[in-house]
């Protein structure tokens, strides 16, 4: 086990083509840690960079407090589980199990315990003499957590794992493979674009946009209160809804051709106190909900309502753009598509950004 840390990462590829961009961060001993974002945004390539696989432009990488910048990867005491699973398929389980320590010549007896500790550990001792052509796609991502597992490396680094399962299966083993990192308290960085799998699984997230790490916080925390607008936008099903207005400088609300939203007291003050005539209304789709149309609140259409199962989405429609807002079966069949609704939104529940920056007003 380790503490992971990044400091001041920077990574840009031939063209001036920026992959990270001035990062620090630390990761704790014994963490689940996920860095999220979508393609493109440099989280792959940062986890390359802190297996070796890459080398920083600039910045420093340190592993237990020791800079291992410029070790290759074989020396920083590292596993690495990718989405493809490389496999070996000329070689049983066994034998793919054991390769990493083969090659660093550990006695033949310490290799076959350690093998068939930890086949029995993910419940693959029964595949042993199978080829990878001879398993599912389940039973190949234990063989490849196998591998990364039985040097018992430091830091686990996963890229994707679960991305070549169907949905099925990802749900289950996303439950296995946190249950198995606390059992065994690896420290474990792992990278995904499903914020459903972030959510479920992090200890902490790290939500990556453009080569910049654009927030770090448990899962809670940066869904309750997001750093910007394109984490506001990205974590979330549905995400959060994003409405630009004009501020009242009088009233803490906030005005749309469509109607107002209430605001909290303070947060309306601090945004007139910086100056600002308009902002981005940030609020979830259930702290919203649907009323008859009346006064200046903001109305809309409903054009749809999607049945999600244990919830309902009905989507309205305002000034040309949809609003979501989480309903119950009632609510739903009062306001099926095509009737007009007032909407109602928490003050208490409401999120201002700059909408010049992105950024949360009580951010900047």
């Amino acid at each position: 086990m380790a503490e992971v840390s990044l400091e001041r990462v920077t990574k840009v590829f031939p063209g001036g083509v920026y992959a990270c961009r001035d990062i620090s961060l630390t990761v704790r001993d014994g963490e689940f840690f996920v860095l999220l974002g979508p393609s493109g945004s440099g989280k792959t390539t940062l986890l390359r960079i802190i297996a070796g696989l890459e080398r920083p432009t600039s910045g420093r990488v340190y592993i237990d407090g020791v800079d291992v910048t410029d070790l290759p990867p074989r020396k920083r005491d590292v596993a690495m589980v990718f989405q493809t699973w490389a496999l070996y398929p000329h070689m049983r389980v066994y034998d793919n199990i054991a390769f990493p320590l083969r090659i660093r010549g550990v006695p033949r007896g310490e290799i076959d315990r350690r093998v068939r500790e930890v086949a029995k550990l993910l419940g693959i001792e029964g595949l042993l003499d199978r080829y990878p052509r001879q398993l599912s796609g389940g039973q190949q991502q234990r063989v490849a957590l196998a591998r990364a597992l039985v040097r018992n490396p430091k830091v686990w680094l996963m890229d994707e794992p679960l991305s070549n399962l169907d949905a099925i299966l990802r749900v289950h083993m996303r439950v296995e493979l946190k249950r198995l990192q606390r059992e065994l308290g690896i420290t474990t960085i792992y990278v995904t674009h499903d914020q459903a799998e972030a959510m479920a699984m992090a200890d902490r997230v790290g939500v990556m946009n453009q080569g910049v790490m654009a927030q770090v916080g448990s899962p809670q925390e940066i869904y309750d209160n997001p750093a910007d607008t394109f984490v506001a936008s990205f974590i979330g099903n549905p995400p959060m809804n994003l409405v630009e207005a004009d501020l009242d400088q009088e009233l803490p609300r906030a005005l749309t051709p469509a109607g107002y939203i209430d605001l909290p007291e303070d947060l309306h003050r601090l945004a007139r106190d910086r100056g600002l005539s308009r902002v981005v209304v940030g609020f979830r789709p259930e702290d919203t909900a649907l009323a008859p149309p009346s006064g200046d609140r903001i109305k809309g259409r409903v054009v749809v309502v999607e049945n999600l199962g244990s919830d309902l989405i009905a989507n309205l429609e305002v000034e040309g753009a949809i609003v979501k807002v989480r309903v119950t079966r009632s609510t739903a069949a009062r306001f099926p598509p095509g009737s007009e609704a007032s909407m109602i939104v928490d003050p208490a529940r409401v999120k201002l950004f700059n909408p010049s920056t992105g950024k949360r007003v009580d951010l900047e």
